[in-house]
C-alpha cells in the first residue's frame, strides 16, 4: 500500500478507545500490550489486541516501529 492510499484508509477509521492492558520494561525496553478499539464505515467496533515495542533512551520513552 502507498502511503496516499494508507492515510485514505485510516481517515476513515472512527478511533473509540485504547486500554493499556500490560507494561513489562527493562532498563532500555518496554512492551505494551494494548487493545484498540476503533470503527469504520459500515462496520461495528472492531478490538483488535496490539503489542508495542518502546525504546527508553535519557529518560524519554520512544516508540519503535517494527516491520
Amino acid at each position: 500500500m502507498t502511503p496516499a492510499g494508507f492515510k485514505t484508509v485510516a481517515s476513515r477509521i472512527n478511533y473509540k478507545e485504547v486500554k493499556i492492558n500490560e507494561v513489562t520494561c527493562d532498563a532500555e525496553t518496554c512492551k505494551v500490550k494494548l487493545l484498540l478499539t476503533y470503527a469504520m464505515p459500515k462496520m461495528k467496533e472492531i478490538h483488535t489486541p496490539l503489542e508495542e515495542s518502546w525504546v527508553i533512551d535519557k529518560g524519554q520513552a520512544w516508540y519503535v516501529w517494527l516491520l
